[in-house]
């Protein structure tokens, strides 16, 4: 079995990123970030509605890249701050670098079990949350198998 291979990238900043399908597959320009989602700054931790309106957000801007896409199966290409985000929330790559979508889920769930507990987890960060939201929302839609570190330009 052939390991999977980078067919996708994420360039997640502040209030705007890129999502692509490589390797020259069409790029789209996101209105989101880790700090705001769907025109709202992230500013606290995410309660159930928040968090509810916060992926449906989210599933709307990444629906035309994920229609785009050319087969199932693959990885997401982020960069390692994006990456660092998503192991302070509890993730962490196997062996050979790669996040699978099982360890970010267990910390989507992670964060949802918050959010539905009433979220001001003491410790919580918003931008971490909103990392971890925006990136399985990615894997799910775009029917990748992981994440990795993007290669330095």
């Amino acid at each position: 079995m052939m390991a999977p291979t980078n067919t996708a990238f994420l360039q997640l900043g502040p209030v705007h990123s890129t999502l692509g399908w490589l390797p020259e597959g069409p790029r789209f320009d996101l209105a989101l970030g880790h700090a705001r989602i769907g025109g709202r700054d992230v500013a606290g931790p995410f309660t159930a509605a928040g968090m509810e309106d916060a992926i449906q957000h989210v599933e709307d801007a990444i629906a035309p890249w994920s229609r785009q896409r050319p087969h199932p199966g693959g990885l997401l290409a982020v960069d390692a701050a994006t990456l660092q985000r998503l192991a302070d929330a509890g993730a962490g790559p196997d062996r050979e670098g790669v996040w699978h979508t099982d360890a970010v889920e267990q910390a989507y769930q992670r964060l949802a079990l918050r959010a539905t507990r009433g979220g001001g987890a003491a410790g919580s960060d918003p931008a971490q949350d909103a990392t971890v939201l925006i990136l399985r929302e990615c894997l799910h839609h775009g029917g990748l198998v992981g994440l990795v570190a993007a290669a330095a330009a």
